[in-house]
């Protein structure tokens, strides 16, 4: 059995509720021989909490049917061999979903020639059906609060530096408050 020691996040903001930092490595064979050639460690942060600020009495964004907007931003992982490093390179290079009503605090720019998605969803609870007629949009540009998609300037996300931020994601499905996810990319240096 492993034995933690719990202790408060160590950032500044507030209604944070989880943060998750994973890792991967690759490797390939070398062609014609049996030798590996190492590939990029990269890393990612995943960062959860709520989507409405301290003191705020609506806590779904004006919502109350289920609601969702994702964005997410190609960034490359490449190889320089000035530094023999591998990097990220975060582009402009994005895109942008939104489904249901349109929440409060989330802007993005709509395709003008892409029609909107008309969908139904429906589910039984407590042997009631609740159905809902939902309206998926599609575009690029996503804004929240302090959050942007593209964003290709490097950040320091809990330590780690440089991070570039991959994808946002906001939900609203009243009675639960609404929540938000944005994961960072970052590369290890080996």
């Amino acid at each position: 059995m492993a034995f933690c020691i719990c202790q408060p996040l160590p950032c500044e903001g507030e209604g944070l509720t989880s943060v998750t930092i994973n890792g991967s490595s690759s490797s390939k064979i070398i062609p014609g021989t049996k030798n590996l050639a190492p590939g990029p460690t990269t890393g990612s942060i995943s960062v959860t909490g709520y989507a409405f600020e301290k003191g705020d009495k609506d806590k779904w964004l004006g919502v109350r049917c289920p609601s969702t907007a994702q964005a997410s931003q190609s960034n490359y992982i490449r190889y320089n061999a000035c530094s023999d490093q591998f990097i990220v390179i975060p582009s402009r290079v994005n895109s942008a979903v939104t489904t249901g009503d349109e929440m409060d605090g989330v802007g993005f720019t709509k395709f003008s020639d892409c029609a909107d998605v008309v969908g139904f969803n429906a589910n039984v609870q407590n042997g009631v059906t609740i159905a809902q007629r939902t309206i998926a949009r599609f575009g690029h540009g996503l804004k929240f609060r302090d959050f942007e998609i593209p964003d290709i300037e490097p950040k320091e996300v809990f330590g780690v530096e440089p991070c570039y931020i991959q994808s946002i994601n906001i939900n609203s499905s009243f009675p639960q408050p609404a929540q938000f996810n944005v994961t960072y990319q970052f590369v290890v240096k080996c």
